[in-house]
């Protein structure tokens, strides 16, 4: 894709969504990598309350 043809693509994603793409593809990221966090979150929760029973 030439570079204008990109420039066109963001400016007119922009107008549509109001926020910019690069913007857009960090949240789709971000809540990518919170997808995976409450796997951990969920054994930290269960080790520490089996020492909460206690």
């Amino acid at each position: 894709m030439e570079r204008r043809e990109l420039d066109h693509f963001r400016n007119q994603y922009l107008i549509q969504w109001g926020r910019p793409l690069g913007a857009t593809l960090a949240a789709i990221d971000n809540q990518r990598s919170r997808n995976h966090a409450p796997e951990f979150y969920s054994i930290q929760e269960n080790y520490n309350g089996r020492y909460d029973a206690e």
